[in-house]
């Protein structure tokens, strides 16, 4: 009996240490991604990829990998001509609340879509749209896959909204 008892204990042990071993691998990824998007100079399909990283860090509900990623897109948007796009994103980048990254980033959202709509990525986009988000107001935001990822209720209604446009 002793022996099952120890035995059990080993495998909680291991079970509780592989669960912390795999946020940590998740956390590591996303730190990852947002590093590659900074490491990049910008372009129509470099600045789409650097929104991605923006908009999968908003569905995670992380205002921090928010502010890392949203630092490297503003430097971007500035190159490629959108300022006020680039002080849209300096206020997600300077923003430690994760609703006001969410705020900002819906404006975000417009600017770039109208630049990847007029300067072709060679990406499939789908624009998709969450019409509870702000108060039933409705938004949109770009993703690169089909499924619906929430970037403005996380996993509170993750898979809130539909695709509304792909180009």
């Amino acid at each position: 009996m002793k022996n099952l008892n120890v035995m059990l204990m080993f495998f909680a042990l291991i079970a509780f240490a592989s669960c912390g071993t795999e946020q940590k691998e998740s956390q590591a990824n996303t730190t990852t991604e947002v590093e590659t998007a900074a490491n990049t100079t910008a372009s129509p399909k470099v600045l789409l990829e650097q929104y991605f990283v923006l908009k999968d860090a908003l569905v995670l509900t992380n205002a921090q990998n928010a502010q890392l990623a949203a630092a490297p897109l503003e430097a971007s948007l500035k190159t490629v001509g959108l300022d006020e796009a680039a002080q849209v994103a300096n206020k997600i980048a300077t923003a430690t609340d994760v609703e006001l990254q969410r705020v900002a980033f819906e404006d975000l959202s417009k600017a770039v879509y109208d630049f990847t709509k007029a300067n072709p990525t060679g990406i499939q986009v789908y624009q998709q749209f969450c019409p509870m988000a702000f108060d039933n107001k409705g938004a949109f935001w770009l993703a690169a896959e089909k499924e619906v990822n929430n970037p403005y209720f996380g996993d509170k209604m993750l898979h809130c909204g539909y695709v509304k446009e792909e180009y």
